[in-house]
């Protein structure tokens, strides 16, 4: 893994090319103000008025190069294709929190990629904002606020069980979860906090998308 470029002691906003509105973009941008721009997410970092501290990625998205060579941006042109552009930007960019915007939603296997970066950089507090969900990585023991009836998916990408659970409409203490075997998608919350911890790394939280604060405090304090 490479060496970071930037380091920061606040989270960033990472932009991608897919669905990001006006609104996800606001407010990930007010929880975390630097915005990086992976690949074409410059293109939509322009739309919407927005200043970017870099580009970066391999540059097959981004239209008009010439116009951000010009700009005195600085542009980070990586050609590995053993990674996508999310995870160029989580390479280049050392800092305490993510916010990913424009990296769920459109292509189905661009989305499948960036669920992947989650399990590979575990050890990273990174939040996606989708157009319907928001979705983190759980690591350690998870706990946030939640609307009682609302839906709480657990997705494993890798083998995991439950150490314990509470405010969970169906409890995962002692559950193993496992892609291909058992999901823990559509639980729902039964209480107004929601706490829970897996024995490993390797399964993702899914929430809608109005949880997102409720997520972000959790993830950033």
């Amino acid at each position: 893994m490479t060496d970071p470029v930037y380091r920061t002691d606040r989270p960033v906003t990472l932009l991608g090319a897919g669905d990001a509105s006006p609104d996800d973009l606001e407010q990930a941008c007010r929880r975390a103000p630097q915005l990086f721009a992976a690949d074409g997410g410059a293109d939509t970092a322009r739309k919407h008025n927005k200043v970017i501290s870099a580009v970066i990625g391999d540059l097959d998205s981004l239209n008009i190069v010439e116009y951000w060579q010009k700009s005195g941006i600085p542009i980070h042109h990586d050609q590995d294709p053993q990674t996508t552009d999310f995870e160029k930007c989580l390479q280049t960019i050392e800092a305490p929190g993510y916010v990913g915007v424009g990296f769920l939603g459109l292509r189905v296997d661009h989305q499948m990629a960036a669920l992947h970066a989650l399990a590979r950089f575990a050890d990273r507090k990174i939040l996606l904002i989708g157009p319907h969900d928001v979705i983190c990585h759980c690591s350690g023991r998870v706990s946030f606020k939640a609307e009682i009836g609302q839906r709480v998916s657990l997705f494993p990408l890798l083998k995991v069980t439950g150490v314990h659970s509470t405010g969970l409409e169906w409890n995962i203490t002692g559950l193993t979860m496992e892609s291909g075997i058992k999901i823990g998608t559509s639980n729902r919350a039964s209480s107004t906090r929601v706490a829970f911890e897996f024995d490993d790394k390797g399964c993702l939280l899914m929430l809608p998308r109005a949880s997102f604060g409720a997520l972000a405090d959790h993830l950033f304090g």
